[in-house]
């Protein structure tokens, strides 16, 4: 029965919102050849124990929540399911936690600013970090966020059309990458002014993982879950003329504690250890990278099973003394990446 068991819905009496804490098993759906976070979580049918694969969701209310409070539970109902250090949120537990940052009644719930939101992640345990568009960039952010959805954080993204549109969804994965996406990859413009002098000396193509035109997997309040949508372009499926104008403009990653260097910092220093310092990369090289964080154990893990790896180098990255979490630079070139 297991093996047919494709998650539960609730439904509650508040038309018209009347999808309630939903898990719902990505291969219940056509689109289902994504990469993304997933979690179990128990279930019970007809007193038959089963267990829902997926990521929760839930539509708002409009009274108790808005968009924003259920991102806020929805990344509290995935990160209780695995770590122990965390656990579920209920609209009154977010209201608490966020009205001493409120200048506005919260009942009805008029939505949570970006700071709110921040904040209340942090009152649950998070270190919270907010990137904007506005600070970074166009292609810094955008290749920050990749970032981090590489690195397997799910992330709280918000939206707006300049105009009468705000939305918060949360973002959870993306597509796989396609052979064709490889070939087409441009050269990397490096934003560093100072290792953009280095890679033009030297000739060197620098692809970034990150310029991949993918589509990442949003978990958004209004639709069903696990919509696919090009992250400049990450309200399509609503099929309006105002929402298709929104893009993101701030995203929030709620890290663990003891992730203290944060993806602009890494990937700083990856690419200066590459181009400047002990490892300098030769004139006219071409490299691809991909930076993603993990947590050490997992990465000594999975490199402990990978017999593909010369194994005297396997041995002294496996003796390394390594905090709780790492930053992870993989360097190869086009052909090794679409060989995998």
């Amino acid at each position: 029965m297991q093996q047919h068991y494709w998650g539960f819905m609730v439904l509650r009496p508040t038309i018209p919102y009347v999808i309630g804490r939903s898990v719902i098993n990505p291969k219940a759906f056509k689109e289902s050849g994504f990469l993304s976070v997933l979690s179990s979580y128990p279930a019970t049918v007809n007193g038959v124990e089963l267990t829902a694969f997926g990521f929760p969701h839930s539509s708002q209310d409009t009274e108790m929540i808005s968009c924003a409070e259920t991102a806020i539970w929805a990344i509290m109902e995935y990160f209780s399911s695995k770590y122990p250090e965390y656990k579920p949120s209920p609209p009154s537990a977010i209201i608490q936690v966020t009205k001493d940052r409120s200048n506005v009644r919260q009942i009805p719930s008029e939505g949570l600013q970006i700071e709110q939101i921040s904040f209340a992640l942090r009152e649950f345990g998070f270190a919270t970090k907010i990137y904007s568009k506005m600070h970074f960039g166009k292609d810094a952010f955008r290749r920050l966020f990749s970032t981090y959805v590489e690195s397997g954080l799910p992330l709280i993204a918000t939206i707006d059309n300049n105009a009468n549109i705000a939305h918060a969804m949360v973002v959870i994965g993306h597509t796989p990458t396609a052979e064709d996406q490889i070939d087409k990859l441009p050269v990397s413009i490096e934003a560093d002014p100072r290792l953009n002098a280095i890679i033009q000396q030297k000739e060197i193509k620098l692809f970034d993982n990150d310029d991949i035109e993918r589509q990442f997997v949003f978990v958004d309040d209004n639709m069903s879950p696990y919509q696919l949508q090009l992250f400049d372009s990450p309200a399509q499926h609503y099929n309006d003329r105002a929402w298709a104008a929104c893009k993101v403009d701030h995203f929030i990653v709620p890290m663990y504690p003891k992730m203290y260097l944060d993806a602009v910092q890494a990937k700083e220093h990856i690419k200066t250890l590459l181009l400047k310092r002990e490892y300098p990369i030769q004139k006219g090289t071409e490299i691809f990278i991909r930076v993603f964080m993990t947590s050490s154990r997992s990465y000594k893990d999975s490199l402990v099973r990978d017999t593909s790896f010369q194994p005297d180098i396997k041995e002294i990255i496996l003796e390394i003394l390594m905090p709780k979490f790492i930053w992870v630079g993989e360097i190869s070139d086009k052909s090794d990446v679409k060989q995998n």
